[in-house]
C-alpha cells in the first residue's frame, strides 16, 4: 500500500497560481512537461506530485460516490500527494495540504493512524477503517458483556465456533490467530455486513513499525498492565459504510468512560480543521 494522500478541490486552479504556490512552500519542479513536483523536509523526507498538468485540465481519478457527496461539488482539480518511507514525510504532506486547502477550496483524504480514546471519537464518526481491523484496549474493570447486550450481539459457543472461524479465515489483513485468540461475539451491521470481536491475548495488535511502540507506549501510560486487547474484525461489502460504522459505535462504547484506548488506520475525509489539529497534535497521528 503506497502512503498517499487524495486531495479534490471544488474550485479550479490557474496553473502560474499554483505554481507561486510551489514556490512559496519550497517545491521544485522535476518534470516541465507533465509538471511534477517534489517536495523535501528534515530526515530525508520527500513528497512527490505527479501529472499536475492534465489535473488542471480535468484527467483526474475520479472521486467515490462517497467523496463526492463530502465534497458536495464535483471536483474541478484531483492531486495525489505521494510520500516517501521516512516517517517526517507523513507531516510534510500534511503540511503541504493543509497550505493548499486553506487557498482552495476542497477536502483531502488518507488513510490515518491514531490512538483514540473517549474525547475524541468523534474524529471516527465517518471514517472507513483500513486493514479491515483495528484494536481497542479496555482496563479489566469493563463490562464487556453489558456491551455487547446493547448491541443485541450474538454471543459465539461452541457449536458457532467453526462457523466463526471460517468467516474470519475469508477476511484478508487482519490480526487474528485462530489458534490462539477467542472469537467472543459478532454483530450484524446491514444485510451483508457483520462485526466481530475477538479476544486476543496480547501478541499482536497493529502492523509491527513505528506506530505499534507508540500505541503500546499510550496503552501503558494510559491502562497499565490490567487490561485485555481486543480486535474488531470487519466483513463488508466494498461500497458499504454500515460495518464501520457499528465497528465504530462499539469502539465508542467500549471506551466511552476513559476505560479503554482506540488504535487502527482509519481512512478519513481531511479538511482544515482537521488537518490542523493532527499537526498540532505532533506524533498522535501517522499517514500511510
Amino acid at each position: 500500500m503506497g502512503r498517499s494522500i487524495a486531495i479534490y478541490f471544488t474550485e479550479a486552479i490557474r496553473e502560474d497560481d499554483f505554481m507561486a504556490f510551489v514556490s512559496e512552500t519550497g517545491g521544485c519542479v522535476t518534470d516541465d512537461t507533465d509538471l511534477d513536483l517534489w517536495f523535501s523536509g528534515s530526515g530525508g523526507a520527500s513528497v512527490w506530485i505527479y501529472g499536475t498538468r492534465s489535473a488542471f485540465s480535468g484527467h483526474f481519478e475520479a472521486p467515490t460516490e462517497g467523496e463526492l457527496a463530502a465534497l458536495g461539488a464535483s471536483p474541478k482539480v484531483g492531486l495525489v500527494l505521494s510520500l516517501s518511507h521516512e516517517v517526517e514525510s507523513g507531516p510534510l504532506a500534511l503540511r503541504i495540504t493543509l497550505a493548499m486547502l486553506r487557498r482552495w477550496r476542497g477536502l483531502a483524504w488518507a488513510i490515518v493512524g491514531g490512538v483514540f480514546d473517549h474525547s475524541n471519537m468523534d474524529d471516527l464518526a465517518n471514517a472507513r477503517v483500513a486493514l479491515n481491523c483495528f484494536c481497542v484496549f479496555c482496563s479489566l474493570g469493563v463490562q464487556l458483556d453489558g456491551v455487547l447486550e446493547q448491541f443485541d450481539a450474538m454471543l459465539m459457543d461452541a457449536e458457532l465456533m467453526p462457523y466463526a472461524q471460517a468467516a474470519l479465515r475469508q477476511i484478508p489483513w487482519i490480526n487474528v490467530d485462530l489458534h490462539r485468540d477467542v472469537i467472543v461475539a459478532m454483530l450484524a451491521a446491514g444485510h451483508h455486513d457483520d462485526v466481530w470481536l475477538v479476544k486476543t491475548d496480547g501478541h499482536h495488535t497493529t502492523p509491527k513499525s513505528f506506530f505499534e511502540d507508540y500505541v503500546f507506549r499510550n496503552v501503558e501510560r494510559t491502562i497499565g498492565g490490567s487490561r485485555y486487547a481486543l480486535q474488531v474484525v470487519l466483513r463488508r461489502d466494498p461500497d458499504s459504510m454500515d460495518a464501520d460504522r457499528t465497528a465504530v459505535r462499539l469502539a465508542a462504547a467500549l471506551v466511552h468512560d476513559g476505560q479503554g484506548l482506540v488504535a487502527g488506520w482509519f481512512d478519513r475525509a481531511l479538511g482544515v480543521e482537521d488537518l490542523a489539529r493532527i499537526l498540532e497534535g505532533e506524533e498522535r497521528y501517522f499517514v500511510t
